[in-house]
């Protein structure tokens, strides 16, 4: 490894996960490509040598492909456990051929007895409990920032909830697009953060009913241009006219600044007929760096 990046410090605030995010360049400085696919092991020991986090990465680019003189970036999450204390931790390294559990001798000083390298100490800090709940409504009001995708309607509606009095029906004929309605998070993302999205769905109408619509999360950088999207389940055609329980979870990357949600068509150019009913949404944040 000739360089690692990952924040200043571990916040902790003894109630949810923390997330260690972590970016390591490795070198391979022999003569030949690895004949093995090895992966990568991150264990956080504590002050008395404990082990309070391990995590088990395989490079997207396995280390077959690793060519002599080449770096590469290897990208990992290692998640420590809701109640982790204050105080000094030491991050630490091995890479693995994982069929027989062998930890491979690597390049770096200060091997341990288990074949692990230590790479550099973190603190682990206190910081106040994020707010959980980043977006969430019932559309008891409003339509809460949601609007039909060309050919769709979108309106708070009475006439079905799965709870409260109202809901939002989005209603139309969408010719070409990948959604049905799509609403912007106004609350900016937390980096490396786990998310979770919740919702209630309802399909009154669906011509033809070939494509079951889902929810999703979509993920911009800071200057708004789209990096990814996280889906739900699909909405159980079979069962048309029930309330149906759509849940999406995102490990959104470093680099994350904003978030939009949609009703997915998932579907492009197949014009379809669609009355779609959306309740009690909730975007929360269960896990933070």
């Amino acid at each position: 490894m000739t360089r690692l990046a990952h924040l200043p410090k571990l916040r902790v605030d003894g109630r949810r996960p923390g997330r260690v995010p972590l970016v390591g360049t490795w070198r391979n400085d022999g003569i030949a490509p690895c004949y093995e696919s090895f992966c990568i092991e991150w264990t956080l020991l504590d002050a008395q040598g404990a082990v309070v986090a391990s995590e088990l990465t395989f490079p997207e680019t396995p280390t077959t492909q690793w060519w002599p003189g080449e770096e590469v970036e290897v990208t990992a999450m290692l998640r420590v456990p809701a109640g982790t204390a204050e105080g000094r931790y030491v991050l630490k390294v091995a890479m693995v051929a994982p069929e027989r559990g062998e930890r491979i001798r690597l390049g770096l000083a200060g091997r341990d007895a288990h074949g692990r390298y230590e790479l550099c100490q973190l603190t682990a800090v206190p910081q106040e409990p994020a707010q959980a709940a980043v977006y969430q409504t019932g559309f008891e009001t409003d339509a809460a920032g949601w609007a039909g995708a060309a050919g769709m309607t979108a309106a708070v509606d009475a006439g079905a909830a799965h709870d409260g009095k109202q809901s939002l029906r989005v209603a139309g004929v969408q010719q070409k697009g990948w959604n049905y309605a799509p609403c912007h998070v106004p609350a900016p993302l937390t980096p490396a953060g786990k998310y979770r999205l919740t919702a209630w769905l309802l399909v009154d109408e669906m011509e033809p009913a070939v494509n079951p619509p889902y929810i999703k999360i979509g993920i911009n950088d800071a200057d708004g241009k789209w990096i990814e999207n996280y889906s739900s389940e699909r909405y159980d055609l079979r069962r048309m006219g029930t309330w149906q329980p759509m849940t999406v979870v995102a490990d959104v990357p470093l680099h994350a600044a904003s978030a939009h949600l949609a009703i997915e068509k998932g579907a492009y150019s197949t014009p379809i007929r669609a009355t779609i009913r959306l309740d009690n949404v909730k975007l929360e944040l269960i896990e933070s760096p």
